[in-house]
Parts: C-alpha cells; structure tokens; sequence
C-alpha cells in the first residue's frame, strides 16, 4: 500500500513540474482506463447507438449487441466497438454498465422486479459473455416466459444456442424470430433478413 500511494505521488509531482497540461493528460488516461478495451452491459434499449454523424438519433445496427467493448471515451460518450470491429456510435456513460458489475446489479433488480423480463435478459447477456452458459439459458428462458411475443428474444437466446452448438434449438428460436419480427419492437435494420441469414449460418455451421 505504501508503494502504491509513493508511486502516486510521483506521478502527481513529475505531472506538476512539467506543468498543467502533462496533468490533465494524465488525469484524462487514467480516466479512459476504466472505459477503453473494458466490455459494458447496455442498461436500456435494444442496442441503439447514438450515430456519429448525427448525435441526435438513435439507431440500432448490425453487429452492434447489448454487451460490447469500447473503443474510446470522449467525456460521457462511450463509443461503441461493433462485431466487425469498427466504431458503430456512441452511448452515454450514465446508460451502461461495466461488464463486471452486471450480474449483481441485474440480480437486485430481479430480487425486487421478478417480473422484470428485460432485467433477465440483460443479466443474460451478461453471463453469455462471462460463459455463464447454464445461466444464461435459464435468464433468456425466463425472458421469453414473460415476454413471448417480442422477437429479439427468440434473437438474442438463438445466438445463445448456436454458440453452444445446439443447432436445432438455435434454429427454432430463430424461425420464432422470423414469425414474430414484422410486430416486435421495430429495429434500425432489416430484423428478418438478419435472422434468415443466421439461420443460414447456422445450417452452414
């Protein structure tokens, strides 16, 4: 402990001598540490970023999940790494959780919402990408049971099911999918042309 705090103010003293802009780019590293390269939990929504090129508008993407890295921080914008690896957009720092804290945060919420079917799917989401496999089935189940109608559900524990290899039950979550896309929750992309394409991906897998 005391080598930590001697090692802090070292830093703190050398920033001071070299003046005040070597500090704020300290202090402004030390700060994107606890965002940059870390994954977040999306505490709302279906994946919606806020667009780059127009700040205003909310948009979900392919590519973009409701767990992901970030790529960059720019004050409480949190910009968005997408499965092809690009930046996608950015989401507010107040909206999301660090991956780490996900599971306890969503069980208290659960333990006071039982019937909070979004809360078990974002803790869901969480134990998928800790490979919390068991538990992530049981949540996306418990999701469903609640809210059976909205076909990003079905989505979300279909990929679920094609990570684990159980090809039939991913593909029936993903023809659940299909039949429930054109009333479910709309999306900023085409959702049964998506699914079609996992489910291509699924048989060629």
């Amino acid at each position: 402990m005391n080598l930590l705090r001697a090692r802090s103010t070292l830093i703190a003293c050398v920033c001071l001598l070299a003046g005040s802009p070597a500090l704020s780019q300290t202090v402004r590293v030390l700060a994107d540490s606890g965002w940059v390269s870390h994954r977040i939990v999306m505490l709302k929504g279906m994946g919606e970023v806020h667009s780059p090129s127009d700040s205003t508008r909310l948009a979900t993407a392919v590519g973009i999940n409701l767990v992901a890295p970030i790529s960059r921080r720019e004050g409480r914008r949190l910009w968005i790494m997408s499965t092809s690896g690009g930046d996608s957009g950015w989401v507010d720092s107040v909206d999301v959780l660090r991956l780490a804290d996900a599971i306890p945060y969503f069980t208290r919420l659960i333990e006071r919402q039982p019937d909070n079917w979004d809360a078990y799917l974002r803790r869901a989401e969480a134990e998928h990408a800790l490979n919390q496999r068991d538990a992530a089935t049981a949540d996306y189940s418990k999701a469903i049971e609640l809210h059976p109608a909205e076909a990003f559900l079905y989505l979300r524990r279909g990929r679920h099911y094609n990570a684990l290899r159980a090809c039939d039950r991913a593909l029936s979550d993903l023809d659940k999918a299909i039949t429930l896309g054109p009333t479910s929750a709309p999306q900023g992309y085409n959702l049964v042309v998506e699914l079609y394409s996992l489910e291509s991906s699924v048989y060629s897998g």
